[in-house]
């Protein structure tokens, strides 16, 4: 079975928690990474010039503010689903969109504790037993509901 599209279009993008993403690859115009741990199965490849800049320029103090000031940004985004290892390749690219757009939402959640949004889709995977490597398409800006 082969990878599907699941979504295609302009994001806001938006990484959460701590070493939410791991770097597997560099180069002058791609940064692979992954979400919590490899084994999640959850593959960010950036191909925006000023996220790979931000990263190289801050080289060995990994994901400082300046590298996630560049990654929360608007993205053209390609995401594939990959049944063989229930995991997705997210590939980010150069947008010149800036209001309307669904927030990608991706990271790390600590305790295992999730904000309730209205999400299209999401995906979960463990990094330990404390902590879950996600990815969300949230429909609007991310509010938490209140009871």
């Amino acid at each position: 079975m082969t990878s599907s599209i699941i979504f295609e279009g302009d994001v806001q993008v938006h990484l959460y928690g701590q070493n939410a993403l791991i770097p597997v690859y560099l180069h002058d115009q791609l940064l692979a990474s992954v979400i919590g741990v490899e084994s999640s199965e959850l593959i960010v490849n950036e191909h925006r010039y000023e996220t790979i800049q931000a990263i190289k320029n801050s080289l060995p103090n990994c994901y400082p503010d300046g590298f996630l000031k560049a990654f929360n940004q608007p993205a053209r985004v390609e995401i594939r689903y990959e049944p063989k290892k229930h995991g997705l390749n997210v590939d980010l690219y150069e947008t010149l969109a800036e209001t309307d757009m669904p927030i990608l939402w991706m990271g790390v959640l600590e305790n295992n504790l999730m904000p309730a949004y209205e999400v299209e889709w999401e995906i979960f995977k463990p990094v330990d037993e404390n902590n879950t490597a996600f990815c969300a398409l949230v429909k609007t800006q991310p509010i938490p509901v209140t009871n």
